[in-house]
């Protein structure tokens, strides 16, 4: 969480098609921000490494039992 500078309830639902590892950004939709706005988030290279080294399934980047926050 400390590398994705973002609030939990954008982190655990995060998919791995919101993240362009080329440019190491993260596009958070809309729905799932306080704001309602999309935003993007850039990643530092030793968290995409990180996440990539777990990947727990091909949609989902971090298992969680939590739902996302509506």
């Amino acid at each position: 969480m400390a590398f994705a500078v973002v609030r939990p309830g954008e982190l655990r639902p995060m998919q791995w098609r919101e993240i362009d590892v080329e440019s190491a950004v993260r596009s958070i939709p809309p729905e799932r921000t306080k704001m309602q706005r999309p935003h993007k988030v850039p990643m530092a290279r030793q968290a995409l490494a990180a996440l990539d080294e777990v990947r727990p399934s091909p949609d989902q980047v971090i298992a969680s039992s939590r739902p996302a926050l509506e």
